[in-house]
């Protein structure tokens, strides 16, 4: 698992990524759980559809609410020569 993300003055698409060491998270326990449900759905829709999975947003799956952030999961891809988990 890798994390990447951007400073709240970033969002300029010329922008990149930073890699992040850790992360942290400010939520209520609802949010935790919508959190957890989210995760829980990509993992599943990684599992049905391998390399097609893409991405998904946290901001997609709980809309209509209001987000001060994002969440973006993007399936990983073996590199070559990795060994399998």
């Amino acid at each position: 698992m890798k994390l990447f993300g951007y400073d709240v003055d970033d969002g300029d698409e010329r922008t990149a990524p930073r890699t992040l060491r850790e992360a942290t998270i400010l939520a209520t326990a609802d949010e935790l759980r919508a959190i957890a449900g989210f995760l829980l759905r990509c993992a599943a829709d990684l599992e049905q559809h391998g390399a097609r999975f893409g991405h998904a947003h946290l901001s997609d799956h709980l809309r209509p609410q209001c987000l001060d952030a994002d969440l973006i999961v993007v399936g990983a891809r073996a590199e070559p020569g990795a060994a399998a988990p």
